[in-house]
């Protein structure tokens, strides 16, 4: 390992370890060891420690070879790990489950850039995957991780061992992490819709294919421009026509990227101005398109039974259009709806009354699916996909549907906390490794996380109590 390594010292870490800035520095092992079967992924992380200011120029890693052959280009990846600001600890969770508390900075964005700076008497690391394509031959592979620093060359060896067999190409099991639109647009600073937004979509749907998301959440009619991919209009006599094209080319893209599955997006919503019940359910917000050109708005309005007229007769004519348009296109077993997102036990009768609604107009053939931990609500759903505590308290019950026939997934959001594994930035990096286990465990076929980058800027501070407010 060339370089003047006095002030340097530089280690294999366990990726399941999050390495912070005043990580100390260990006895470095001598390289990275690493299993694969083939189309597999394999991560790793190397720690960084600087008694003295470093810039490091260049990071890069050699392609992976054995005595007879070569993985392809690609197939190893280093890049660096920033840090991010947390303020506060996740309340409801016990200090012996977090990883350290806050406030502080806490690694979790993995960047593009190959230089970075690292203060003197501080700690960084390095984020390395590997992937091994299905077509890889079994045997023995080394590679090198390249640091080329203000203080000389460092090499890191890689060791690989692809095992002779491979995972399937498809995987049984189902994932969705919430995507939008308008949230891509703003980040990427590109106009929703435009050539330089389907670019970026596109490098967005193949990540997600390469890390096994196979399931999208897709707009349609409701929300904004900035997140409808079918125009509604109505013309003088009252007839709808629906324009789905935007939809096609993003269904066709992310199946085209390597997905599996079209997650419809929520036809209603809560709406917390509305004070008549805990987390009303209210229509999303639409805009229709007159014969003449006019823009009418509908804003959000609460649900009841019989369904608001405007809300009612749209989906009339809009719900038995979409099924016979992805029976069309052959989409029909890879399409599921939601209907609200998470109802309760306040609001479960006006949200099966829109369940029912849609069943009559779409018939059985489209897949019904909801993050919803209401028994009642479990029972009408094609796909119930409670959170995982509640899973956890009711386990029997949800077996005997997944006996039934009913595909049962899971979720986790803001909740559960307590013992429970997440997501959050100060928790243990093991509490998302696991997740996956837990489900194979327990006969859930499927895991929905709302994070992709489906939020908006809301910043939320937390009361006496450490609940998070607004």
């Amino acid at each position: 390992m060339p370089g003047r390594s006095s002030d340097i010292r530089i280690w294999v870490a366990d990726p399941l370890e999050k390495v912070y800035a005043d990580t100390p520095p260990r006895i470095p092992p001598g390289r990275v060891e690493l299993q694969c079967a083939g189309n597999e992924y394999e991560c790793f992380q190397i720690a960084l420690h600087t008694s003295r200011p470093l810039l490091i120029k260049s990071l890069s890693a050699s392609r992976l070879r054995s005595s007879r052959h070569t993985l392809p280009v690609g197939s190893i990846t280093a890049r660096h790990v920033e840090f991010v600001p947390v303020r506060y600890p996740t309340a409801a969770i016990p200090s012996d489950r977090l990883d350290r508390s806050a406030p502080g900075f806490f690694p979790d964005p993995i960047l593009q850039e190959p230089s970075r700076f690292i203060p003197a008497g501080q700690t960084r690391s390095i984020w390395g995957t590997v992937r091994v394509p299905a077509s890889a031959q079994p045997g023995k592979y080394r590679s090198q991780v390249r640091l080329e620093t203000s203080a000389g060359s460092f090499r890191i060896p890689v060791h690989l061992t692809v095992r002779p067999f491979r995972l399937p190409r498809r995987s049984r099991f189902f994932m969705t992490q919430w995507f939008s639109a308008g949230q891509l647009a703003e980040f990427h600073d590109v106009d929703v819709w435009s050539p330089g937004f389907w670019d970026v979509l596109g490098r967005y749907f193949r990540n997600m294919a390469n890390h096994r998301q196979n399931v999208v959440l897709t707009p349609h009619i409701f929300g904004g421009s900035d997140g409808r991919l079918v125009d509604t209009q109505k013309d003088r006599s009252g007839r709808y026509r629906f324009d789905f094209r935007r939809f096609d080319r993003w269904v066709n893209l992310f199946l085209d990227s390597g997905g599996e599955v079209i997650e419809g997006a929520h036809l209603a919503g809560r709406a917390l101005t509305f004070k008549t019940r805990k987390w009303p359910i209210a229509s999303n917000e639409l805009e229709i398109t007159t014969s003449g050109g006019r823009i009418v708005r509908h804003d959000k309005t609460e649900l009841t039974i019989p369904l608001p007229a405007f809300f009612a007769n749209t989906l009339d004519a809009f719900l038995p259009a979409l099924s016979n348009h992805v029976e069309k296109r052959g989409w029909t077993k890879r399409f599921i709806l939601h209907i609200s997102d998470e109802p309760n036990s306040s609001t479960i009768e006006p949200y099966l009354h829109l369940l029912e609604f849609v069943r009559e107009r779409m018939g059985s053939d489209i897949r019904l699916v909801e993050a919803a931990s209401d028994p009642a609500s479990a029972e009408a759903l094609d796909i119930p996909v409670p959170r995982m505590d509640f899973h956890d308290r009711s386990a029997n019950a949800y077996a005997d549907l997944g006996k039934a026939g009913k595909e049962v997934w899971a979720y986790n959001c803001n909740g559960p906390r307590l013992n429970y594994p997440n997501r959050y930035l100060d928790q243990p990096l093991i509490g998302c490794r696991i997740v996956p286990w837990i489900c194979w465990r327990y006969g859930i076929t499927g895991y929905l996380h709302w994070g992709y980058n489906h939020w908006s800027r809301v910043r939320y501070l937390p009361d006496r109590t450490g609940a998070l407010i607004r």
